[in-house]
Formats: structure tokens, sequence, C-alpha cells
């Protein structure tokens, strides 16, 4: 700007760099601007050294040649500086001031809306970069990638496996370096990885702590846990453990009756039962026990809401650890909420998200499912209604897929019987739900403003129990804790028993 000013129009117009702030997520971003940066030394140089050259005097040649020369070292030195702020695995601050310290770690636990907020860090990354200068690392996925947009920023993506369920020396070590080459740039962190609520169990826990306990030393880590009301979270739990568990082989012949084989399903009267009966893990007390599949769910002591688990888990093993709980259940954006509650250092990644309001994209939460249809074509399977040279050209999934388009409605047929836990099993769930949450929020959620006086805190709690309770038997209404009975709706639907006798034709 010197030098055009004095020369004015006489100089070249000067190059504009980019239209675009600097940043991580620009691709070959240190390599470009260093292009650029000697482009416009050596365009500004030659124009000021050979400036009306003709008619000038070699005093006044002198004084422009060491004018230009240290134009081209001030633009060099500059250009070493980029160079050095975008090359390999360092990330320049987003805007000068005080580096950021924050290293946030969002444990979930599992079916708390993990995905939704995992993929809108992903979506809003840059923002959150440009706004709080913070970077959020993504997460390894077996595709091949990371799941976020820029990947030269850090080249580093938290595997959960390595990390969290099966941490390993050298996994400690490039997790730490990773961390170390953000806290170096005065980048801050964000973690958000479910499977961090597992590896407090894992006998390798030591490990993963170790990790932990060492962000401490030169960052201030905030750790963060989703508080969902109990009794959604075990039906979603349930919901995600059966998904994760169909097969697409039919069972063996020999113990399709008996109960006892892997691949048939639970239903969540018999599931639920048996995880509250026996927390050693043995199932419920039935001969086809084993028929109900408990997989992470059992990491998890059933007499202590989870989140509660998971806080004294990480309490216990680090001391003083600044711990917040997000509460899903609120009106608005959760991925708004979580962030304008818990995110530490986020004021303007807030203010921007609520401007933006529902102009942003919204993705839909990970949906969880009832397998009726499934469970329908064991029942099938099981009664003989599909021969083996059906079966040889139709696979399981093919099947059930099938039989959902032919009958999408098929849960809304007048007449369905439903097999539906007994009233007094629906009722200790929602006694065990609703005194779980208040415990939540004695401890953890009560707002300020309640716990001034024990009469508002009373009031307060009362209010938070009956919004509990209304939602329980919303659930209840809509049959969200039944399964079909398929041997019922087999006997007394001609229509449903000739469409699988016609797909062993």
């Amino acid at each position: 700007q010197a030098v055009y000013s004095k020369f004015g129009s006489r100089v070249a117009a000067p190059i504009l760099l980019s239209d675009q702030p600097w940043h991580p997520a620009h691709k070959d971003g240190g390599g470009r601007k260093s292009t650029t940066l000697i482009h416009t030394t050596v365009s500004l140089s030659l124009h000021v050294c050979f400036y009306r050259a003709d008619r000038s005097s070699m005093v006044r040649m002198k004084e422009r040649l060491a004018t230009a020369a240290a134009l081209v070292l001030a633009l060099f030195l500059t250009n070493i500086c980029v160079q050095r702020s975008f090359h390999g695995n360092n990330v320049a601050p987003a805007a000068a001031g005080s580096p950021n310290t924050q290293f946030f770690l969002h444990v979930g636990p599992m079916k708390t809306a993990t995905t939704t907020i995992q993929r809108s860090f992903e979506q809003h990354a840059d923002l959150l970069y440009q706004l709080s200068s913070a970077v959020y690392l993504g997460k390894f996925s077996w595709g091949g990638a990371c799941r976020r947009p820029h990947d030269d920023g850090v080249a580093y993506c938290v595997d959960p496996e390595r990390f969290a369920l099966y941490a390993t020396p050298q996994s400690a070590k490039e997790f730490a370096h990773a961390a170390g080459v953000l806290r170096r740039d005065g980048v801050g962190a964000v973690v958000s990885m479910e499977e961090l609520s597992l590896g407090i169990i894992n006998p390798d826990h030591d490990l993963f702590f170790g990790s932990v306990s060492g962000l401490r030393k030169e960052w201030n880590v905030t750790l963060c846990v989703t508080y969902r009301r109990y009794f959604e979270w075990i039906l979603s739990s349930y919901n995600q453990i059966e998904k994760h568990r169909l097969s697409y082989r039919w069972p063996r012949r020999s113990s399709i009756n008996t109960g006892i084989d892997r691949a048939t399903t639970c239903t969540f009267g018999r599931w639920f039962e048996g995880l509250h009966r026996h927390s050693d893990g043995g199932g419920d007390a039935h001969t086809n026990a084993t028929t109900c599949y408990y997989r992470w769910i059992r990491s998890f002591d059933p007499s202590v809401h989870p989140v509660d688990y998971i806080i004294h888990k990480f309490r216990a093993k680090l001391d003083g650890i600044s711990i917040r709980v997000f509460n899903m259940h609120q009106e608005g954006d959760l991925f708004t909420n979580f962030v304008c509650q818990v995110l530490p250092n986020a004021e303007n990644f807030c203010r921007a998200l609520r401007t933006r309001g529902g102009r942003e994209e919204r993705r839909p939460m990970n949906p969880s499912t009832m397998f009726d249809y499934d469970r329908l074509a064991l029942a099938a399977y099981r009664k003989g209604l599909l021969t083996p040279s059906s079966l040889s050209s139709l696979s399981r999934k093919v099947l059930r897929e099938s039989l959902r388009v032919a009958f999408p409605e098929l849960g809304a047929l007048p007449g369905l019987k439903y097999l539906c836990p007994p009233d007094e099993a629906m009722a200790r769930l929602r006694e065990r739900s609703v005194r779980y949450e208040q415990g939540m929020y004695r401890d953890y959620l009560l707002p300020p403003s309640s716990s001034r006086n024990a009469t508002g805190r009373a009031h307060y709690l009362a209010g938070v129990e009956a919004e509990h309770r209304k939602s329980f038997e919303q659930y209840m209404e809509r049959r969200m804790f039944c399964n079909w009975d398929v041997e019922f709706l087999l006997e007394n639907n001609a229509t449903v028993r000739e469409w699988f006798q016609n797909k062993s034709l």
C-alpha cells in the first residue's frame, strides 16, 4: 500500500491474494498463497526499479534498488511464515488474539443424538474454525476417509477403536502428537465420540485415561455427557442392538423352534426383563433367554442412569475434571442448544447458529425402528411357509425388505394383536426412569433460578416429573414398547400368508 500510494497509477495494479480468508479448509492453501506473494513481489519490485529508468539519475536508481530489496526481503519473510503455518499438519489460528486452549470431549453415551451432533459439527466445521479458532476432529469411518470437510488442516482422525475401545501405546502416542500440533498453533479441538463412554470399562482403559490425563497438562479439558430420559434411551438401545443383529442368513432348522439361535430376534419385554433381572449378563429366566442379546448395554450399571455412571467413572480416574451435562429434552434446534450451552468459548459460533436459524440444512436424527418385519419372516420360516428352494434364492434381508414394500402399513391393520410387556413391568420402567431423572436434575441440570430455595426447587422438579410421565404415556399409547404378535398375524391374515406361499412357487 505504501508503494502504491507513492507511485500511484504508474505502478501496476496490485494483485489480489484471495477473496477468501486463510483457512486450513482450502486445499493447497499455503502453496497458492506463497506463489501469489512471489508474483506480487516480483511485479512491485520491477515497477519500482525500472520506473522511468531512462530519465533517472544513478543516485535515484540506487535508492529505488534499495527500496525494492527491502520490499522483497519483507515479503520473502512473510512468505516463509505463511508456508510454515500451512505446512504438513500445522494449522494457523483463525484470528489474532489469545490462543484457544480448550479441548472438548463429547463422550455420548450411545443413543443420545450423537450422530446428529457429529454430522452438524461436520457441516459447520469451517464456521467453528473461523469464529472459535477450534478444529472439529473427524471421526474415523471404515469408508476410508474422515467424515469432516477438510483433511489438510490436521492429518489425524479420531479412531474410536484405537483411541477408546482398544487403546495401544502407539495410538496414544499418535493422539498426543495430533493434540500437540494443535496446541502449538493455538487452535482448540472438539471431539464427539460415543465410544469414549465405553472406553472407561475396557481392560485397556488405563491407556485411554492416560491420554486424557496427558491433555490436561497443556489444555483446559472439558468433558460433556448428554442426558436422555431412561425409558427413551433403553428402548432406543434395544432397537440399535437388534438392528445390528439382523442377519442376512436364515437360522438353522434344528434350533429355530427351541429359540436358542442367535439369529432370532427378541421382543423388548423379554429383553428388558433380562437386563434388569440378572445384571451379571445371564439374561432372563425363560428357556429361550439366549435369544436376547445385549452387547454394549451390559457395560453400564442398570441400577443408575448411564450418564451418572459415566460421570462417576471419569471422576474416579480424572479428579477435578470439568464435566458438563447437556439435556437433550429442550425446545429449539438440538445442535444450536448443544453449542450454546456446553461448548466452551463458542459465543460467536453460537450467535451465528442462532442467526442463521432455519436457513441451515437440517439433518434428520438417526432413526430407530422396530424389526417386526424380520420377526414375521422368521415366523413364516418356522411354520414352513417358505420352501428350501425359495430360501436358496431369497436371502433373509431381501425377503424382509420385500415384505415391508408389499405391506407398508401392516402395523396399522385393524385387529392386529401386540406383544406388550406386562403393566407391572411398564410401571417399574416408568418409576425407574422418573427416579433417575430427579437425581440427574438435582445433581446436574437444575437451573440457577430454581435452586435458590427449597420451595422453588420442589416446584420446578414437580413440573419436570409431570412432563416426564406425560411423555411416557405417549410412548405407551403409540405402542412403542410392543411388538407384533406375528404368530397371530399369520394365522388370521390370509393375504400375508398367501404372500409367503407365493414366494415359494
